[in-house]
């Protein structure tokens, strides 16, 4: 007997779910629990809760690899990614310091779930609905934390010390959980919601207590690129362009009552742009050393780097605190010198290339890809983005809009065939059309 496939797309559904709901649930488990303080009970938590969700990604990529049911494409991006992964875990057996196991999971942990979200997507067994919630629940999650502790100072949080570094560090997370709103942002977008305009104006009042300052400007970018290209999307009705400057004019409002505010912790965050450190803490001196190393490398190792995440060992003696390249071409060219480097332009520009295939195609994800392309590009220049958690959002949007870009063309020829046929006749459809599960 053959393999039933409504069943199985409703067990994949299932599975797709489930992963949908952890990745949702990230940001709340993070919340309370952490990889790197506390006892061994609280670093388990969050190891087990992530491993889980290592486990159904790898079920949903080892299924449609292995199935001949539905004719699965692989776009070449994932191969690229797995490459550059690939080189990632080879410079770990020559990587002069230790290599936490946690690190190099991360940099796996959202390629996973970019891939397990394009087969899903592109065999139409996602849940958008769920994925949907899950989105609105991380904004909303993220949002309150921010304003509980920017404007009540009430911590929503695991407990830290209440000494100065203490204090630092609550400062600390706040300020860094501006990067989970902003990946979240244009998947949002790809959503129909009456509430969006509310919604995002929480969002980018939150941008602003929290002061991310790169993950401002990849905001600022982003809303920009999608604004431009959503009026050129097909089928889309361009209206009045009165609403929207009445939005825009609201947002500024708000943006000027959240500066004054905020003021003195906005002032403090901008006060080392044009001091001794220049450049926003410290970055053009401590670029300048990751530089000055790789320069020293010899031979074959300027052609393959020093191995997986040694630049923060290598800061901790040369700067005043072990700390990440904060940039993701200077890591990985420190990490995996040239080869790596090579390999994540490749990545750039292919993903380039599929912004501008979707932009003069006028298709649906097209504002959405470019927004994040925005992000990802302005983080990879002076920021971390291949190497957190974090980026899991990136890796579902990626999957999303990539995935829909592949449902779409193979729900084309079916439409058409439907227009074509005589009004007597039954519709056509392709297989993977008429076998999807009600």
């Amino acid at each position: 007997m053959g393999i039933d496939w409504k069943e199985t797309m409703v067990s994949l559904k299932r599975i797709g779910s489930t992963l949908i709901l952890f990745l949702g649930l990230n940001a709340f488990v993070d919340t309370f629990f952490s990889f790197e303080r506390g006892n061994f009970t609280v670093r388990l938590v969050p190891y087990a809760f992530k491993s889980f969700q290592l486990f159904l990604m790898t079920t949903v990529v080892v299924y449609f690899l292995g199935q001949r049911t539905l004719r699965i494409k692989v776009e070449p991006l994932f191969w690229l990614l797995f490459l550059f992964t690939g080189d990632i875990v080879v410079s770990t057996l020559y990587a002069d310091d230790t290599v936490n196991p946690t690190d190099l999971a991360r940099t796996v942990f959202w390629v996973l779930a970019a891939l397990a979200v394009y087969f899903l997507r592109q065999a139409d067994c996602l849940d958008e609905k769920l994925l949907y919630r899950m989105v609105v629940f991380n904004f909303f999650w993220v949002c309150l934390r921010i304003t509980a502790y920017k404007l009540f100072n009430i911590w929503i949080g695991a407990e830290v010390n209440s000494d100065a570094i203490g204090e630092f560090t609550k400062d600390g997370v706040v300020n860094n959980l501006g990067y989970s709103l902003v990946w979240l942002a244009p998947l949002y977008l790809a959503f129909e919601s009456k509430h969006r305009f509310p919604i995002l104006l929480a969002v980018f009042f939150s941008m602003l207590a929290s002061f991310k300052r790169g993950a401002l400007l990849g905001l600022i970018f982003g809303f920009l690129a999608y604004y431009v290209l959503n009026r050129r999307v097909k089928g889309r009705n361009r209206g009045s362009i009165v609403p929207d400057l009445l939005r825009a004019s609201l947002i500024l409002a708000l943006a000027a009552g959240a500066f004054f505010l905020f003021k003195d912790y906005i002032l403090y965050r901008m006060a080392d742009i044009d001091g001794d450190k220049s450049f926003g803490s410290g970055r053009a001196t401590f670029y300048q050393i990751v530089l000055d190393h790789w320069d020293n490398f010899v031979g074959t190792k300027k052609m393959i780097g020093a191995g997986f995440f040694q630049v923060m060992p290598m800061l901790g003696l040369y700067w005043e605190a072990a700390i990440p390249a904060h940039s993701d071409w200077l890591e990985t060219l420190y990490d995996q010198g040239i080869l790596g480097v090579s390999i994540l332009a490749s990545i750039h520009l292919l993903l380039l290339a599929k912004v501008w295939r979707a932009i003069q195609q006028r298709a649906s994800y097209g504002p959405q890809l470019a927004y994040t392309y925005v992000i990802f590009f302005l983080t990879s220049v002076y920021s971390i983005s291949l190497y957190s958690f974090d980026t899991a959002w990136f890796g579902v949007s990626l999957g999303y809009y990539l995935g829909t870009d592949v449902l779409e063309k193979r729900r084309l020829p079916a439409a058409e065939s439907v227009e074509t046929s005589d009004e007597n006749s039954p519709p056509l459809a392709s297989p993977e059309v008429a076998s999807k599960a009600p």
